[in-house]
């Protein structure tokens, strides 16, 4: 099982995103960025740390953007090499190429999903992760 965080600060979205994520592991939720770096600060301590990481990029306080630049830099600090940081989701409404660059370049994300999005592009998103088999391969093999 998969050790999630999902960063959401709509409270529809962050159940939406947990029911199509309990699947494949434990999820744990942060209404705010602020949140989300604490659970990963707690998490890093307890020697087991995230393997996903969802993040809303537009949240009161700390945003998206500066929460998961936080994140990523305690994971560096903790000795965390590149290819065992916690794969990164970065959802948002915003579909700029600014905003994009900018969660995958400068913060390390590896998928950005622009909302609305189905429940499909998220479970697709995963596999693309390799965090769980590809459901496109189990359907080929019924």
């Amino acid at each position: 099982m998969l050790r999630i965080l999902i960063a959401e600060d709509s409270d529809f979205q962050r159940l939406h995103l947990k029911k199509i994520l309990s699947e494949y592991g434990d999820c744990d939720q942060a209404e705010n960025g602020e949140a989300a770096v604490e659970l990963a600060r707690r998490a890093l301590a307890s020697g087991a740390f995230y393997d996903l990481i969802v993040m809303d990029i537009l949240m009161p306080g700390t945003d998206g953007h500066a929460a998961l630049k936080k994140i990523v830099e305690m994971q560096q600090a903790a000795g965390i090499g590149p290819d065992k940081l916690a794969k990164v989701i970065m959802l948002s409404c915003l579909s700029d190429p600014e905003n994009i660059l900018t969660a995958q370049f400068n913060e390390g994300a590896d998928i950005y999903i622009t909302k609305p999005y189905e429940p499909e592009i998220v479970v697709e998103s995963l596999a693309n992760l390799n965090l769980i088999d590809n459901p496109a391969d189990s359907l080929d093999s019924q």
